[in-house]
């Protein structure tokens, strides 16, 4: 999930239900047991009311049939970014424009007393003045950025590690594929040591994903160890995911397209220390006015994590605005040093 080693990995930072889990049953094992015996026990008890004809006795009972544990957007996760910026006006939205820098400014570029505000220096050459700042990159980048103005701050982000992956996608026409592909996929367990660490059949795992009689699979390369996998080339790596599909899955026909997406340092590593580690940062950048982070960083890769973080800074972000004073002048950038890199 997190394309880590577990040897390094926090517990408490990526499985917290475990440690929960554990110290309420004493073991995993035995968790799992009881879940399954109350899970069990709800459903007797459904059956048993329904016998009787009570009223609303199937009420909230689960249909019969096979049900999925995952969801996604009908035509793929971009209508997610596209709902948001068609939510935004858009005078107020530079897309494609990257913050190279930033820096404290306060009533010194004209800002509202009291604002701790900051000047920042966009990559298209224009600059602005912004009272809060949330900060939603990635944590290397959000230090890079931070550096003039919370050094410490800066400093414990960029120590917080990165695996870059990719995914390639590949479609077959079904007939040339002999596996029955019931189910969603498959793990490569670490001891195999392949470059491939997954395999998710998206055409079985989500509808809409391919038309019918053909087959979309979707296999992620790269992981904390193994990064060297996902910087092959676009040949070499097509070549490898066909040659892991017909090890694994008996797949030899060619595929009839291949896509291949890259994620450079994309993927944080919640490493052993993780939660103290973010405690810290946010100590330090919670004494920095308007200045708030998000992302998939800190509590949780997951969409649902990444909203709740975003919405939660959001609101630190516009309560102290809020609370500043009226009076304001016309906002006058100063000039920047760049940073140390672009940052969508």
């Amino acid at each position: 999930i997190h394309a880590g080693d577990p040897e390094h990995m926090s517990v408490r930072a990526t499985f917290p239900m475990f440690l929960e889990m554990e110290h309420e049953h004493r073991s995993l094992i035995l968790a799992m047991l009881k879940r399954r015996q109350a899970r069990q026990k709800a459903a007797a008890a459904r059956a048993a009311a329904a016998a009787s004809g009570a009223p609303g006795a199937g009420r909230g009972s689960r249909p019969s049939g096979p049900r999925s544990y995952f969801y996604s957007f009908r035509t793929g996760l971009q209508d997610l970014s596209d709902a948001i910026v068609a939510s935004l006006p858009a005078e107020r939205l530079h897309a494609g424009v990257g913050v190279t820098a930033m820096a404290e400014c306060g009533a010194g570029c004209g800002a509202r007393a009291g604002s701790g505000a900051y000047a920042l220096q966009l990559s298209d050459g224009s600059r602005l003045v912004a009272e809060a700042v949330v900060l939603a990159t990635p944590a290397w980048a959000s230090g890079d950025l931070l550096r003039p103005i919370a050094p410490a701050a800066a400093s414990d982000l960029s120590s917080i590690q990165y695996v870059s992956t990719a995914t390639v996608s590949v479609a077959f026409a079904a007939a040339q594929v002999s596996h029955d592909l019931k189910g969603f996929g498959f793990v490569v367990p670490r001891a195999e040591d392949r470059p491939v660490m997954a395999t998710t059949w998206s055409s079985s795992k989500f509808d809409g994903r391919a038309p019918a009689g053909h087959v979309l699979l979707r296999s992620f390369l790269g992981r904390a160890g193994r990064e060297a996998a996902a910087q092959l080339d676009d040949d070499e790596m097509v070549a490898v995911v066909r040659s892991e599909l017909r090890e694994i899955m008996g797949i030899r026909a060619e595929p009839e397209f291949a896509r291949i997406f890259r994620w450079p340092r994309g993927m944080p590593q919640y490493r052993v220390g993780h939660v103290e580690l973010v405690a810290h940062i946010e100590a330090a950048v919670a004494r920095v006015p308007g200045i708030e982070l998000a992302g998939g960083a800190y509590h949780g890769i997951g969409i649902g994590d990444c909203l709740r973080e975003g919405a939660a800074a959001a609101e630190r972000a516009l309560a102290h605005v809020r609370g500043l004073p009226e009076e304001a002048v016309p906002p006058q950038p100063p000039d920047l040093p760049a940073a140390d890199g672009l940052v969508d």
